[in-house]
């Protein structure tokens, strides 16, 4: 079993938070609600290419706030992702 020497820090948006709090990440997870309805998740992890692919799949509702390294992570993987989808000059 891999040793989780990392935690992710999300902000998950109102619409969303309900789901996400009640979903299962990790077996060890961490969470909160704000005052203003969004949801302090933090999770473990020790691959952060592992972890990126789970917040992609909820880049929307959720945002990673901390570590910087892994929001910069999903960040170029976002861009890379949206450069495959521009539209192609004629």
């Amino acid at each position: 079993m891999p040793t989780h020497s990392h935690w992710a820090k999300l902000i998950v948006q109102p619409q969303a938070a309900r789901w996400i709090s009640r979903e299962e990440w990790r077996l060890a997870k961490r969470g909160r609600w704000l005052g203003d309805g969004r949801f302090d998740l933090q999770i473990p992890y020790a691959d952060e290419t592992e972890i990126v692919m789970d917040v992609l799949r909820k880049v929307d509702p959720a945002m990673v706030v901390e570590p910087e390294s892994l929001a910069s992570a999903v960040h170029a993987r976002l861009s890379a992702a949206s450069a495959q989808y521009a539209p192609v000059s004629p």
